[in-house]
């Protein structure tokens, strides 16, 4: 019983973080759908307003009818039609999007409810196929896990030479009654090994659900396959109008029994359902993606039903789920299919640090609320935006540089955000820190606040403006205050004021008497605020701190660094690092109130993937396998079932050693053992490449680019012509470039999302991402993608710096130099 209890405590917070994810979503849906409302009853009030006054102006106007005026009312006409014609267009816009969006929102508390329906049903009424998915939840030493012993192959299918690591995996997966796990670098063959065991696993006559991030994943996946010749029945969720599609193979089976004769007693809804279930039963391999669960998964019959609170499953659809990308897959998205399984195969590369959903994640941080009642569908704002906003203020002031000597700060804010900051302020006083507030036009001041009225008779009180480092004031009663203010002030944010108002004049002569660091300071606090919001920066600090967590300090060291304590010393580092970013977390947080349980539930649940989760855990002090990992808590379980692949097949060597380097901790196992052509080293000097340009000239330094690999594989001896290169652009607005058809006939030449990429390969991968949008996950992705070249695009500024230390590896270039009509080749 005690075992049941923890069991279900621990599936509590999973249910929790959901619920508190749906009310958010109705948050925003119902935020949206108010919006829309408001657009258009001001829209209709403009238009009768309108209107009435041009039935006015017709009214009074005289009634001479001359050709001039026949003229100029046609004329007038004309322009109010084009103007209406704009004015509908510019609507049918704003309604497109607006039901765009409503449908994403729609679609993705679709998606939750999925979520929570499996965790619902594996806490109150799990059923006997899911015992190895309750294990996780189990207290490490109460968990009993059944051994598993290498299943043997009589015969292997693949068309290629497996390694010695594929084929263990292959047979532990075959032997295990629940998990099996399969680790490996980018290119190390994990494909070729998922391809074995899905062959393997159909001539053993099982059926199979096979998920992977993409549907171009899935393609690559079904290639080798069809290499194979392996005997599957595919059934693709991704794609549901093709030849493989579930709505594309129902509607044809449909077709054909509505045309027999003996199929006519029934009707159609019959037919269907019939069909339905005849395509669902006959498939043995069943293709979804993870990324847009709604229109994949939730394509299946199996969650039809997505909005109630029945139980997911009432029995195994499928005897193995196999994830392909489960770096890239959380642990709340694995949990509806694996509800549908009896065994569970994960793969994906533990080392590569995971691409996170950065705009869920703030959206999860921003409307923080509490639990909700039973009488209520959501809970109340726990850390409303005036408070963050406050939280946000107060970090940034208290920082050293704008702590200077002679500096004091005039903080202009609304109302409510300076409420907060008083408050804040009062949970967590600073002793050398004078506060003054101007606030309300009249009545008794209260502590530090001053009134307008104070402020205008000269009451003593007011010698507090003198001597506060912080001066607050709701920025609606700055244009009265103004002329009453100190002068040797900083402000943190513009004043509302024309720049001939003596308090505009005062404050510039005032900065120009003192140091020119001042007024940088106050130019960067100014820009600072206005373009950054507190949950964009605490989940910056805990993206940085689940990524730095994951790092390994003790993997063994490369024949380039031979010093004995430099594991020491990276360890120290690390420690270093992780204790800065506790502290910065930590002046962002409120003292007022107690964010530690939210911020902890979405750090552990949003941000770490299925593998991680699985295997490595969130901390070392939970109360499960499933917040202390395998790895951790249970070592010879996870020995059992789980496999390295330690050979690279597919970058460059170089690329490998890079990527290695930078984000795996230059692990010496994975050296790469492929072999390539060489690439002309004076067309490319190094492997990877930064292109220093601006954002609005990328796509020119592409043409130019593209134009001198042309030039050189025009010129490449005959007798050792490469074949056609591929080359992908990964960006994000995919809108704004255009595509080089010149280039079509040898470079295959594409744009991508990076999203979109995963699980593909390029020779020449060009990263052409937005400062904010350029992390160390995003690179290491893209540089893992490469076969043969990566060149980074964009300009040299501060934050890229900052963000992105990893780039001081690559040579820095102004342009692509221009290159002779008769390139020479370089031989290897």
């Amino acid at each position: 019983m005690a075992l049941m209890k923890q069991t279900a405590r621990n599936l509590k917070r999973f249910a929790r973080y959901l619920d508190q994810s749906i009310d958010q979503t109705r948050l925003l849906r119902a935020r949206t759908q108010s919006e829309w409302a408001a657009l258009v009853a001001a829209e209709n009030e403009a238009r009768k307003r309108y209107e009435a006054e041009a039935w006015a102006m017709a009214c009074d106007a005289e009634s001479e009818f001359d050709e001039e005026a026949m003229l100029a009312e046609a004329e007038g006409s004309a322009s109010v039609q084009a103007l209406d014609d704009e004015d509908e267009q510019n609507q049918a816009e704003a309604l497109t999007a607006h039901q765009e969006r409503d449908a994403a929102l729609e679609r993705h508390q679709r998606h939750l409810f999925l979520q929570r329906r499996a965790i619902y049903q594996l806490r109150e009424a799990p059923l006997p196929h899911q015992l190895g998915l309750l294990r996780f939840f189990e207290l490490p030493d109460k968990a009993i896990w059944p051994e598993v012993h290498p299943a043997p192959v009589e015969k292997w299918f693949s068309p290629f030479k497996l390694t010695d690591d594929q084929k263990s995996f292959v047979q532990k997966a075959l032997a295990t009654a629940d998990f099996a796990f399969l680790d490996g670098p980018p290119g190390s063959g994990k494909t070729a090994a998922l391809c074995e065991l899905i062959h393997q696993l159909v001539s053993l006559g099982q059926r199979i659900l096979f998920c992977c991030a993409n549907s171009t994943g899935l393609d690559q996946t079904l290639a080798h396959l069809a290499q194979q010749k392996a005997p599957v029945s595919i059934l693709r969720l991704d794609r549901p109008d093709d030849e493989d599609g579930i709505r594309n193979r129902i509607q044809t089976l449909s077709n054909l029994w509505w045309s027999l004769p003996a199929m006519s007693h029934y009707s159609d809804r019959e037919i269907d359902s019939m069909a339905e279930r005849m395509v669902v039963e006959t498939a043995n391999l069943t293709c979804a993606t993870f990324q847009h669960p709604d229109s994949t998964l939730g394509a299946h019959p199996v969650f039809k039903d997505r909005s109630d609170n029945r139980p997911l499953t009432s029995m195994p659809r499928f005897d193995v789920l196999i994830v392909d990308d489960a770096q890239s897959m959380r642990f709340l998205e694995f949990l509806p299919p694996a509800m549908t399984a009896k065994r569970w195969i994960l793969a994906g590369d533990l080392q590569s640090a995971p691409l996170i959903d950065h705009r869920a994640l703030v959206d999860s941080l921003s409307h923080l609320a509490t639990p909700p009642s039973k009488d209520s569908m959501g809970g109340a704002p726990l850390f409303p935006a005036e408070h963050q906003r406050a939280c946000l203020v107060i970090d940034r002031l208290l920082q050293t540089k704008a702590r200077q000597p002679g500096m004091r700060w005039l903080v202009i804010e609304p109302m409510r955000v300076l409420d907060w900051i008083v408050k804040e302020m009062s949970a967590e006083p600073y002793a050398d820190l004078a506060i003054a507030r101007v606030s309300g036009y009249g009545g008794t001041p209260k502590g530090n606040k001053l009134t307008l009225a104070q402020l205008r008779c000269g009451n003593r009180s007011v010698l507090r403006l003198l001597t506060a480092d912080w001066i607050l004031i709701d920025r609606t009663m700055l244009i009265d205050a103004a002329d009453l203010l100190p002068a040797n002030l900083l402000l943190t944010g513009p004043l509302p004021l024309e720049d001939s108002h003596p308090m505009v004049m005062r404050q510039k002569w005032w900065l120009a008497q003192q140091d020119p660091s001042f007024h940088e300071t106050e130019l960067e606090m100014q820009s600072w605020l206005q373009s950054h919001n507190w949950a964009q920066e605490i989940a910056r600090l805990l993206t940085k701190r689940r990524t730095l967590n994951r790092w390994q300090p003790d993997w063994p060291q490369s024949s380039r660094d031979s010093s004995p304590h430099s594991a020491a010393q990276k360890k120290k580092q690390l420690a270093q690092q992780l204790e800065t970013i506790e502290q910065e977390i930590d002046a962002l947080c409120p003292f007022a109130i107690d964010l530690s349980a939210p911020l902890a539930d979405i750090e552990a649940l949003a941000l770490p993937n299925v593998l991680d989760l699985l295997l490595q855990g969130v901390d070392n002090d939970g109360e499960s396998a499933l917040t202390q990992g395998l790895m951790n808590s249970q070592i010879d379980i996870f020995t059992e079932r789980f496999e390295l692949l330690s050979q690279q097949h597919r970058s460059h060597p170089t690329l490998s050693g890079l990527a290695r380097k930078l984000f795996f901790g230059d692990h010496t196992s994975r050296d790469a053992k492929i072999e390539l052509p060489q690439w002309n080293t004076h067309l490319f000097p190094n492997r990877c490449m930064w292109i220093e340009c601006p954002l609005d000239q990328i796509q020119e330094e592409i043409r130019a680019l593209l134009r001198a690999m042309q030039a050189w594989m025009e010129a490449a001896p005959k007798n050792n012509t490469l074949p056609q290169i591929s080359a992908v652009c990964i960006c994000n607005d995919l809108n704004k470039f255009f595509e080089f058809p010149e280039f079509a006939a040898q470079i295959a030449f594409q744009y991508s999302s990076l999203e979109a990429f995963q699980g593909c390969e390029a020779d020449l991968i060009l990263i052409a991402l937005e400062p904010d949008a350029l992390t160390a996950e995003r690179l290491s992705a893209a540089l893992t993608r490469a076969r043969q070249q990566v060149v980074f695009l964009g300009p040299n500024t501060p934050e890229r710096q900052a963000t992105m230390q990893a780039l001081q590896a690559f040579p820095l270039r102004s342009a692509i130099p221009h290159y002779p009509a008769n390139p020479q080749r370089d031989q290897p």
